[in-house]
C-alpha cells in the first residue's frame, strides 16, 4: 500500500473525522469573522496565516486518522477515488 491510496475509513473513523470538521469548519467561521473587521491589513495577514494553518492542521488530523486506521487493521479497505460528501 502506497501512502498516496485513498484508505476508506470505517465507520468509527468517519465519525470522528466528522467530529474534527465540525470544530475545524467553526474556527474557520471565527477567523474569517475576524478577517473582515477594520482592521490594519498587517492584522489581518496574520488572521489569514491563522486560517491557512488550520486547513493544514485539518489535513494533518486526517492524516492521523488515517495512518492510525491502516495500523489498527493492518489490512484496510481502499477505494479508487476520493469522494467529497
Amino acid at each position: 500500500m502506497s501512502r498516496f491510496d485513498y484508505v476508506k475509513f470505517d465507520e468509527l473513523t468517519t465519525i470522528c473525522m466528522a467530529n474534527y470538521k465540525k470544530i475545524f469548519t467553526e474556527l474557520e467561521e471565527a477567523l474569517e469573522s475576524c478577517i473582515i473587521l477594520d482592521l490594519p491589513e498587517r492584522e489581518k495577514e496574520y488572521w489569514k496565516a491563522a486560517l491557512h494553518y488550520s486547513e493544514i492542521s485539518y489535513a494533518m488530523v486526517g492524516k492521523a486518522l488515517r495512518d492510525s486506521q491502516v495500523t489498527a487493521d493492518g489490512q484496510t479497505n481502499l477505494q479508487e477515488e476520493r469522494g467529497n460528501e
